[in-house]
């Protein structure tokens, strides 16, 4: 996706952007409003899933990345098929999550891994999350290197 959408349609001038994410009924939701300083044009727009990189990368410049671990002693396999069955993973993707376990496994914004914690934890699994070091060194899997594109259509919280 190209930034041109974040350029005002009227004056061509930079948006400024304000982001965030939530959940309702547990679906991941993220919203955002663009304001023109220059003519004052303004757009709102939301969404379900992971926003656009764009507005993504502006969440981590602002919050930074955070990592979610699964506990010692867990049920690794079931952390495994929750994730696969909640963000749709591939084989290849929860092979790679696999190689993580005994440490950071995923990697997200703060709400992203907030969310996923507390689907873990409502299915019994024990994790926890802790902002990502600065040293690069850490072996997690970014949430949006794996989740497929159309995650967001697929994807329908559990009644339970």
């Amino acid at each position: 996706m190209s930034n041109d959408w974040l350029s005002c349609s009227r004056c061509g001038k930079s948006y400024e952007v304000s982001v965030g994410q939530s959940s309702k009924r547990g679906i991941l939701r993220w919203s955002a409003s663009l304001v023109c300083r220059s003519c004052d044009e303004q757009q709102e727009l939301d969404g379900v899933g992971l926003p656009p990189p764009e507005l993504r990368s502006t969440i981590v410049a602002r919050e930074g990345v955070r990592v979610l671990t699964v506990e010692p002693g867990a049920d690794t396999i079931s952390a495994l098929r929750v994730l696969q069955e909640i963000l749709y993973l591939s084989d290849d993707a929860v092979t790679s999550l696999a190689r993580n376990l005994h440490g950071a496994v995923l990697a997200g914004t703060p709400y992203e891994i907030e969310w996923l914690l507390g689907v873990l934890r409502s299915r019994g699994i024990s994790a926890s999350s802790a902002a990502e070091g600065g040293s690069g060194e850490s072996r997690a899997v970014d949430l949006a290197a794996i989740v497929p594109e159309d995650w967001a259509d697929k994807w329908m919280p559990s009644s339970d």
